[in-house]
């Protein structure tokens, strides 16, 4: 389920054998000089916890927004560790409202050893629903479900150099586009940091298509850092 701050309460019990329930009711945040006119949110979530590292859970999320429904929201989420190396979490949530799948991802994590980590993921997801249904802009976004995989090729840290590269295929109704990028950094035996990235964006949806880059340094922790960033297209 999606962070959602307010002002409530909250209860966490431990029942037996590692199955749990949690619970929580309040107020959504209000921004600064506002005023909460038939605000609500309030939600609870089953669990069973094998272990630290492994869990399952049955949620669900109501919200009020000036007396009109925002959410209406059941999901299932688990994290799994078969091997040490190895961890794979999903989620799934459900408007019940729309009758629709708001949300759905699995993903799976490989340590292959200190230096190397592959992440890869496939994710389906219904923007719409992620603005409160009381929202006037909701119906711009329309209904269309994006689809995307994304093999987090690799993050190699080989102290005191770490790179990061990762690509994402989006599915989208325009037809089919990419997010990719890439990320070198050197750290410095007195905790200064050099870094460039490179990100590549094609959203086929809109159109629109974007390159940039970006660079940082820092000289150490008494010393700001400094960052230049240089976008195209």
């Amino acid at each position: 389920m999606r962070a959602t701050q307010f002002d409530g309460i909250t209860a966490d019990a431990l029942i037996t054998s590692g199955i749990g329930l949690q619970g929580w009711a309040g107020v959504p945040v209000q921004p600064r000089f506002a005023q909460a006119d038939g605000d609500f949110i309030g939600g609870a979530r089953l669990f069973w916890r094998q272990a630290f590292d492994s869990e399952v859970g049955a949620s669900y999320v109501y919200a009020l927004r000036k007396g009109y429904v925002a959410r209406n929201d059941f999901a299932l989420d688990g994290s799994w560790t078969p091997i040490r190396p190895v961890t794979v979490s999903g989620l799934a949530q459900w408007s019940l409202e729309e009758s629709r799948l708001q949300e759905a991802k699995v993903q799976a994590l490989w340590q292959v050893n200190k230096q190397v980590q592959l992440v890869g993921d496939i994710q389906r997801t219904a923007p719409d629903l992620f603005i409160d249904r009381s929202s006037i802009f909701r119906g711009l976004l329309g209904g269309v479900p994006q689809r995307s995989w994304r093999p987090r090729s690799c993050t190699v840290r080989c102290s005191p150099l770490s790179l990061e590269a990762d690509y994402h295929w989006l599915n989208v109704e325009a037809g089919h586009g990419y997010r990719m990028g890439a990320r070198a950094t050197y750290r410095t035996p007195y905790g200064g940091s050099y870094g460039a990235e490179l990100r590549l964006l094609d959203e086929p949806d809109n159109g629109y298509r974007w390159r940039g880059s970006s660079a940082s340094a820092s000289c150490g922790t008494t010393s700001p850092s400094r960052s230049i960033s240089t976008p195209t297209g």
